[in-house]
């Protein structure tokens, strides 16, 4: 599993099912996530890691640019 990077967090007032809608609008399947204050964490197969980021790094959400990536840490 890889850990991705989302810069949506409960700061935004997101919650996960507005967050498996707008993968969902991207043609993404459920995914595993945790959501902090700041950001969000999302866990997915190695294999499907490119897809996901591709899928949403530079989509917007709610007037805010998205940022995806693998995670640092």
């Amino acid at each position: 599993m890889v850990r991705l990077y989302l810069n949506l967090g409960r700061r935004e007032q997101v919650s996960e099912d507005q967050l498996q809608g707008f993968f969902a609008e991207r043609g993404l399947p459920r995914l595993n996530l945790e959501i902090h204050g700041s950001h969000t964490y999302l866990f997915v197969p190695d294999a499907q890691a490119d897809q996901v980021v591709n899928a949403l790094h530079g989509a917007a959400h709610g007037g805010r640019a998205v940022i995806c990536e693998r995670a640092r840490r």
